[in-house]
């Protein structure tokens, strides 16, 4: 009874803190997967009126990213992203397969420049990166999308598709297949049509009023951000050479710390707050300490009742240290135990877990080494704190107060 209770209250315990790691390890993992992360920037603006109200801006403007590669050293490439569309008042595109007459509006639909696959790690299925987004009106589809539009999967490159916005419709090309973009990512996307498209569709995109754009930077090897940054915050000085140039300000923002760290308006997407993330991982701990300290109790219950046991090993010429070394191995086998048993309970209700906080968990990040060097971490840490007292504290009794 005592071992059920024990390993039935540490197998739950575990399991809670384990269901709430793999939700930390996802949100602290957005945009990480893109290579050389570290070197890659989000530059923003921040506008300050007359009354001295300032607002925080996730866009700035497209003509910001040659000012840049002009102006500023230690840049290995720019890039800039602009969601297009105006359909029923929403950022959304009407896409259409003149083949079939298959028609959806879509809200995930970019112009990117040529540069995009230089900047970020984002992968094609089919399609060669270097040229793919080159041509003006190409375009890129995503893999899960296929099904939706094109009656069969094959020969989809050099196939067309007709965008329409509120104003007028266009005619793309698929220059091809765009592999989905992974979950921790604060970039989203179905479609990305090349950016000297919209050169033609809106002329007047390459100005400092309208519309918004995200522009991005990648950093030249050991490039200083500081140093960078100062530089792009003195462009206001070269670009607005009137009042307004105190009252604008251009900032850089980590890739990797947007979806946490950022929240500014027009964000691409909606994203986390690294608080919560702080808040919630006290409560994973703290439930971890919790089964912890119940199992400690239990141990030094279930050990009190076995004094006699204890004192005769004593007599029989135990040392303390084998005592100790007794206590901590059963406590390390019952947190063994509890420790399967609280990854299968994982696996049974990852997919209830993932409904109630509206996420797509994957049990696969259990295997990441990372991951499973926390796991290790966490059974070791259980197994000292629940066995440790009561290994002290008994084998330190005298001999004839236990018999």
């Amino acid at each position: 009874l005592y071992t059920v209770i024990n390993i039935s209250g540490l197998s739950i315990g575990l399991a809670s803190f384990t269901l709430i790691m793999l939700y930390i390890w996802k949100e602290y993992s957005y945009d990480k997967f893109h290579p050389e992360f570290e070197k890659i920037y989000r530059v923003s603006e921040n506008q300050t009126n007359e009354e001295g109200y300032q607002s925080t801006y996730a866009t700035s403007f497209a003509p910001l990213a040659k000012y840049i590669r002009d102006e500023v050293p230690g840049i290995e490439e720019t890039v800039r992203i602009y969601q297009f569309g105006s359909v029923n008042n929403t950022n959304a595109a009407q896409i259409t397969n003149p083949e079939n007459n298959t028609k959806y509006i879509e809200s995930n639909f970019y112009f990117v420049d040529s540069s995009f696959f230089d900047v970020f790690g984002y992968e094609l299925h089919e399609g060669d990166m270097s040229t793919a987004l080159t041509s003006p009106f190409s375009i890129l589809i995503t893999q899960r999308l296929l099904d939706k539009y094109f009656d069969e999967q094959s020969d989809i490159i050099g196939k067309e598709l007709i965008v329409k916005n509120s104003r007028n419709e266009y005619s793309f090309i698929i220059s091809g297949i765009l592999k989905d973009s992974p979950e921790n990512s604060h970039f989203q996307f179905d479609f990305l049509a090349s950016f000297t498209s919209l050169n033609q569709i809106m002329p007047w995109i390459e100005n400092w009023g309208h519309p918004p754009v995200y522009n991005y930077i990648k950093l030249s090897q050991n490039q200083e951000p500081g140093i960078v940054q100062q530089k792009i915050a003195a462009l206001s000085d070269i670009i607005f050479e009137d009042k307004n140039a105190s009252n604008r300000e251009f900032i850089m923002t980590p890739i990797k710390d947007i979806h946490l760290k950022s929240n500014r308006e027009n964000e691409l997407s909606s994203n986390g707050n690294i608080m919560y993330l702080y808040l919630i991982l006290g409560v994973a701990i703290l439930i971890l300490f919790i089964a912890s300290i119940n199992s400690m109790n239990l141990a030094t219950t279930n050990a009190s009742i076995r004094v006699r046991e204890i004192g005769v090993r004593k007599t029989l010429g135990a040392r303390k240290r084998q005592l100790i070394e007794q206590f901590l191995s059963e406590s390390f086998i019952i947190t063994l135990i509890g420790f399967l048993l609280s990854l299968l309970i994982v696996v049974l209700t990852l997919p209830i877990f993932n409904k109630i906080i509206g996420q797509s968990l994957h049990i696969s990040q259990l295997l990441n080494p990372n991951f499973v060097l926390i796991l290790i971490g966490m059974k070791i840490v259980v197994g000292l704190v629940s066995g440790a007292y009561p290994a002290y504290f008994l084998s330190s009794i005298r001999t004839a107060s236990l018999l």
